[in-house]
């Protein structure tokens, strides 16, 4: 392992277990908030990127992982409020860049959840040889907050909906809802609003000499099946893969909500095993 600066923000750990440039690199993008390389935020320890890196690794199969600009701005106790969807989408292909630049020839890229509209986006700009998108969303981040929220809360739709319309049409809510504040708070607003205005389904519809693995486990508390079938159909060149009772930090939940929340938390609990094997057969294919 090693650590990897590919330029004064972006950061991240290179296992390099094969010489041969020409074998698969894959580069692995997190989920939303302030993730790190391993795929934590704050008090919430997975280790669920870290652990499929290393799962990775034990295949024979080359990857790096890295921290999302925001680690690095946390860390420097300055976070700015101008931050948007597309930083993200640059930074990676950054990273793309910098391996092609260093030889490498064979790039798969895999994101998770949020990170999944990354790689899409950013193979739209810098071509690679796959996108493994694992609990990705094939609709705006709008629509898939709402439902969300209002899984739990029901109540709020209306007031979720008036609040994303002000924000596609101003950048900002001038009167956020009490019970939206958390969501909604001035640094995010500008950053959730450029990212609502990515639609997965378009970006999906311009890669049709992209491959792509679509990966959905069924016990995902955050992205229903349902997002990974329309991905898979509206890709050109897409394979779905299931994965049963796989959740959304790819642990396998033979119980309840409580089992699969506390998953989030165990950086000890073995990931799907299944989830490792289709991805290390894809790139190889």
């Amino acid at each position: 392992m090693k650590e990897i600066e590919i330029d004064s923000i972006i950061k991240g750990d290179l296992s390099l277990v094969n010489s041969n440039k020409n074998s698969p690199l894959l580069i692995l993008t997190q989920g939303s908030g302030p993730t790190n390389r391993n795929g934590n935020q704050g008090m919430m320890i997975s280790n669920h990127s870290k652990l499929l890196t290393d799962s990775l690794k034990n295949r024979g199969i080359n990857s790096f992982r890295y921290d999302k600009r925001t680690i690095h701005y946390i860390n420097r106790k300055n976070i700015p409020n101008n931050i948007k969807f597309n930083d993200f989408v640059l930074d990676l292909v950054n990273v793309i860049r910098y391996f092609k630049k260093h030889g490498f020839t064979n790039i798969h890229l895999i994101g998770h959840s949020q990170g999944s509209l990354v790689s899409l986006k950013a193979a739209e700009i810098e071509p690679v040889n796959s996108v493994i998108s694992i609990a990705g969303t094939s609709r705006t981040i709008d629509l898939v907050l709402t439902e969300q929220i209002t899984a739990q809360y029901p109540s709020l739709k209306s007031a979720l909906k008036k609040s994303f319309k002000e924000l596609r049409e101003n950048d900002t809510i001038l009167k956020v809802n009490p019970f939206l504040k958390s969501v909604f708070t001035p640094q995010n607003q500008k950053f959730i609003s450029s990212w609502a205005k990515v639609d997965p389904a378009e970006v999906l519809k311009k890669l049709d000499e992209t491959s792509i693995l679509v990966i959905q486990g069924t016990k995902d508390l955050q992205i229903p099946v349902e997002d990974a079938k329309k991905i898979d159909s509206i890709a050109k060149n897409s394979k779905l893969v299931e994965i049963k009772n796989m959740n959304h930090v790819f642990r396998i939940i033979e119980g309840n909500r409580s089992e699969n929340l506390a998953s989030y938390s165990n950086p000890k609990q073995a990931i799907s095993s299944e989830m490792v094997k289709a991805i290390s057969s894809f790139v190889r294919q």
